[in-house]
């Protein structure tokens, strides 16, 4: 995939934008964008 939108309480900024290293967590919500 290209990139991934993360929704997270524990994130400052909601959503982020990440790349495919980012470790998930119980409750995040993932959006996935493709090349």
């Amino acid at each position: 995939f290209s990139y991934a939108k993360v929704w997270s309480k524990r994130l400052r900024f909601s959503p982020q934008k990440v790349g495919g290293t980012f470790a998930l967590e119980d409750g995040d919500t993932v959006e996935i964008h493709m090349k």
